[in-house]
């Protein structure tokens, strides 16, 4: 060959070297480019999978959160409406007493649990963002960032630091850039063992020894799992075992937990509370309304309420069986129900059976509660097996479930306990098992037994959390709990249990506190209905012989009546007329112009009328005398005295009775004899105090030197007492049954009364004329 021939050649030599070396040199950039680009993007998964984490997280929290603050929207719009009743509803003096306190203590309840209610949702809301916000603080952070100082010029240098070889790899043949030598030291491995596990029988063969040899020769710093797959794409594989933050999770929030699930139990009593309240106050308000068939409609109106609260109850409570459920809402209709019948019936001994029996159902519905209570199911959250199946398993609606909590809450916190010491005990040999099931699936593992050595240490501790999770099974999941989350610590369990105690205690203090005021209201009733004097039910009677009256005309309206011995007058509250058996006559009497007020009888050397007008009283015999006092009822005792400068006039001035004597021209007050609460108050069974409309309408004395105090009232009640002159009680009488309303009396005896009706001026014969009643002794 000539020169330029082997020129020729040469440089096409060199050539084709250049052209080989800038081949395997830009396969090895793209491979190092690739990595690069793969290590970069682990790394923004790993950031991307705690962002993740963090925001399920908060998430999960922020759910809760807003579950908590509806129960305090809701608890805070019904607590204003309870404030606005208990400031603002009044009821009318003659409602019965029970129903206002039963009203009041109901609503009073009502603000205390709805007030407990929100309580809870504050601190649980205050609990859930603090917990919250130290487990992203402390244990869900992202790492820190890596060093920055690689000296990427390194990568163009480093295919020529592998020397010729690298240099010049025939294409086809897999490159070994000793990038990660341990890794590729993997493939050797495989081969050999799997050469021992095909020929196990030929213990002699050159191939197993050189097999044996590159097992020797394989340092235990280089056995690492080798994960790329032998594919050119990527195989991505599920790994369930990444949400393990969300099972942790929902056991850690067995901090704030309780204080979701009482702010919820709370303010369902305060709305069964106010619904109480509500039938009471319907009942108190239309109970006293003079409406036709009222009574019916009240018990209407009133059981709408009951029934509404009754339907939510069997909607939304599940009670261990069907018959605690039916218990709970006849408890709790009971109370308001009997109140309505107690209120609608006049008869006195039923409300002495009702009224208690109201309360007592309010008192014995607080003990079911508490009851309920000890056994508040708290399984929103399966806290002993997190994640254990979505819906619980057992007998079905009202039954419950087999995998609850246990029925005694020192039962629960037992087997908490020792669910948890036993995981605690058997952690390390999950371990143990993790790392037992890896050394069999693994080629060092199989290495190791095949060659008859112990297994090698390092397989097993370099074994990441990632890539144990990988393997899929129970024991490598729970290598990931030395991560460190607060549950696993000793002092989580007992911090969630103090937290759950002292919630747990407040509101059964609360529910204990109501049943006891519901108590001392239940001793109320009984000491009021039971154990109080009841009032005597002695009723006047019709008399035989009743007086015969005719009337100056068929226009004539009396208005007042005044009788003593044979003498008997009446007035329209303008004239004075007397009656005898042949009819009525005008008594001329000088001074009396403008209207009559009251009408009496003096007697002195004979009988005449006395009227009461504004500031005087007219003598139908002397002329107008002066009062001090402007009164509108009064009566003349005579004393045995012969002239009525001489007597005493008695008046009334609204309850208390005052004595008056003549002196300097006038009638002056002698004396303070005394208050009748005959005048002031109702008396008997649901006291109150008399309307306007409703007191004295006559006071007159007795011929036995008594005193006769008659009253208007518009329920059934005794209307007529006898006192002496000291004021005590001789006697006290209801007017028979239908009989029409009096507007003035006098006393006709020592034990007989004419009464006038206000009806006397009808067409009806009955209604016109004076009833005499004679007064049975007790």
């Amino acid at each position: 060959m000539t020169f330029f021939d082997w020129w020729g050649f040469l440089g096409t030599g060199i050539q084709s070297m250049f052209a080989w070396m800038t081949f395997n040199r830009d396969g090895f950039a793209d491979n190092v480019s690739w990595r690069q680009a793969q290590k970069y993007q682990q790394k923004n998964y790993n950031i991307s999978w705690i962002a993740i984490a963090r925001d399920d997280i908060r998430d999960m929290m922020g759910i809760s959160v807003n579950r908590i603050n509806n129960y305090m929207i809701v608890a805070t719009l019904i607590l204003s409406v309870a404030a606005g009743a208990l400031m603002s509803v009044s009821f009318k003096e003659d409602c019965p007493g029970f129903i206002v306190y039963c009203f009041y203590l109901c609503t009073g309840i009502s603000i205390i649990f709805l007030m407990l209610s929100i309580m809870f949702g504050v601190k649980g809301q205050n609990s859930a963002f603090t917990n919250t916000m130290k487990l992203l603080t402390y244990q869900v952070r992202p790492e820190n960032p890596a060093e920055y100082s690689h000296d990427y010029m390194k990568q163009a240098q480093w295919l020529e630091r592998n020397g010729l070889g690298a240099l010049f790899r025939i294409p086809g043949i897999m490159p070994s850039y000793n990038t990660d030598a341990g890794k590729d030291t993997m493939k050797s491995l495989h081969e050999a063992v799997d050469m021992i596990e095909s020929h196990p029988s030929s213990g002699n063969s050159p191939a197993l020894h050189r097999a044996h040899k590159v097992l020797g020769k394989t340092k235990t710093e280089d056995l690492e799992i080798n994960l790329e797959e032998a594919t050119p794409l990527e195989s991505l594989v599920m790994r369930t075992s990444h949400t393990w933050y969300l099972t942790k999770f929902a056991e850690f929030m067995r901090l704030w937990h309780p204080y979701d699930l009482y702010s919820k139990y709370s303010m369902g009593l305060g709305i069964l509370c106010l619904g109480d309240s509500s039938a009471y106050f319907a009942l108190g308000y239309l109970a006293r309304q003079d409406y036709a068939f009222n009574e019916y409609a009240v018990t209407i109106v009133t059981l709408t309420f009951i029934l509404m609260v009754a339907l939510i109850i069997n909607s939304t409570f599940r009670a261990p069986g069907t018959v605690l459920r039916i218990l709970t809402v006849v408890m709790i209709s009971l109370g308001p129900s009997c109140a309505t019948l107690a209120t609608v019936t006049s008869s006195q001994a039923a409300k002495q059976i009702f009224v208690p029996l109201a309360i007592l159902a309010h008192f014995l519905l607080w003990v079911l509660v508490y009851y309920f209570a000890l056994d508040l199911k708290e399984s929103a959250i399966h806290f002993i097996k997190p994640g254990d199946g979505f819906f619980s398993k057992g007998k079905g609606h009202g039954g419950r479930p087999a995998d609850l909590p246990p029925k005694d809450h020192d039962d629960w916190k037992k087997t908490e306990q020792k669910s948890h010491e036993d995981w605690r005990k058997a952690r390390p040999r999950q371990k143990e098992r993790a790392k037992q099931a890896y050394l069999e699936q693994s080629p060092c593992g199989r290495a190791s037994a095949l060659c008859g050595e112990a297994p090698i240490a390092p397989c097993a501790e370099r074994r990441s959390i990632r890539e144990a999770a990988e393997e899929g099974s129970e024991e490598a999941q729970h290598m990931s709990d030395h991560i460190g989350w607060p549950t696993d610590e000793d002092q989580f369990l007992s911090i969630a249990e103090a937290t759950r105690f002292h919630i747990r205690s407040t509101a059964h203090s609360t529910i204990l506190a109501s049943a006891g005021l519901w108590l001392a209201m239940l001793l109320w009733a009984i000491m009021t209905y039971w154990f109080a004097p009841a009032e005597p039910r002695v009723y006047a009677t019709m008399a035989q012989e009743q007086p015969q009256v005719i009337w100056p005309s068929d226009s004539f309206r009396p208005r007042l009546l005044a009788c003593h011995r044979d003498l008997t007058v009446v007035s329209d509250g303008y004239q004075i007329f007397r009656l005898d058996p042949s009819g009525a006559s005008v008594v001329r009497c000088p001074g009396l112009r403008g209207p009559i007020r009251d009408l009496s009888i003096s007697c002195s050397e004979g009988c005449a009328p006395v009227a009461l007008k504004a500031n005087a009283v007219v003598h139908c015999g002397y002329g107008a005398m002066p009062l001090q006092d402007d009164l509108q009822h009064f009566t003349v005792l005579s004393g045995g005295s012969k002239n009525l400068t001489e007597q005493t006039l008695l008046g009334v001035q609204s309850a208390d009775l005052v004595s008056y004597s003549w002196s300097d021209g006038e009638w002056q007050t002698a004396a303070f004899l005394g208050q009748l609460q005959f005048l002031k108050e109702l008396g008997g069974l649901d006291s109150r105090q008399l309307h306007s409309d409703e007191g004295l309408r006559a006071l007159d004395e007795m011929p036995t030197g008594d005193l006769l105090v008659l009253r208007r009232l518009k329920v059934p009640r005794a209307s007529m007492q006898i006192r002496d002159r000291n004021m005590r009680l001789k006697g006290q009488w209801h007017f028979p049954q239908g009989f029409p309303e009096v507007q003035s009396a006098c006393a006709d005896g020592d034990a007989s009364v004419l009464a006038l009706p206000s009806q006397s001026g009808d067409a009806d014969p009955v209604s016109r004329t004076i009833i005499r009643l004679q007064l049975p002794k007790k």
